[in-house]
């Protein structure tokens, strides 16, 4: 297993990002699927660093009658997982592995120009995202919170307890115990 390529899943408010933090301090660069989604949808959306990656994510947006959340779901999944192809035909063989088939180019391309760069990729939602992260020799580590109950019903909610971790971590204290359990994986 490669621990240059390092996937990450968890519900949503259970520390995905703050893993990610650590990893960024420990030379990792983030990479994330919905990434180029934000992008676009905040340019599309109008919307705020605060509701693409903020504490405003979940807030409803009055100009547009939907919170930025559900703008991203329904596009990253409905959009592009599982209708694309009816827009573009051309794109049949890729369907429901858009963004995991634009992760692999995107990945491919920065081995091309560090073949030791190191990668964390924080929102790892569906088989497919874990899958092509092993695929490529990486590993993926499950974080778990008790506080968080998942009410959220979104398939890219849902799907995350079917996903094969290599690590599962209990996000349960402080954040110095939460970094300590993420350096035991790294030196593993």
């Amino acid at each position: 297993m490669n621990q240059n390529l390092i996937g990450i899943t968890g519900y949503k408010r259970s520390g995905k990002d703050t893993a990610g933090e650590y990893f960024i301090k420990q030379g990792y660069i983030k990479y994330a699927f919905a990434g180029p989604l934000k992008k676009a949808c905040q340019e599309i959306f109008m919307f705020t660093d605060e509701q693409t990656e903020g504490k405003d994510k979940e807030k409803y947006d009055d100009r547009w009658n939907i919170s930025a959340r559900k703008v991203f779901q329904r596009f990253g999944t409905e959009i592009f997982r599982e209708n694309l192809a009816d827009f573009y035909p051309e794109m049949e063989k890729i369907k429901e592995n858009f963004w995991t088939y634009r992760f692999k180019i995107w990945y491919e391309n920065q081995l091309k120009i560090n073949k030791d760069i190191k990668i964390v990729v924080t929102d790892v939602r569906f088989d497919n995202e874990a899958n092509i992260i092993k695929e490529l020799g990486g590993i993926i580590i499950k974080v778990k919170r008790k506080k968080i109950i998942n009410l959220d019903q979104h398939k890219s909610e849902t799907s995350i307890e079917k996903i094969k971790c290599d690590y599962l971590v209990k996000n349960d204290s402080n954040i110095e115990n939460y970094y300590k359990k993420l350096t035991k994986i790294v030196k593993n």
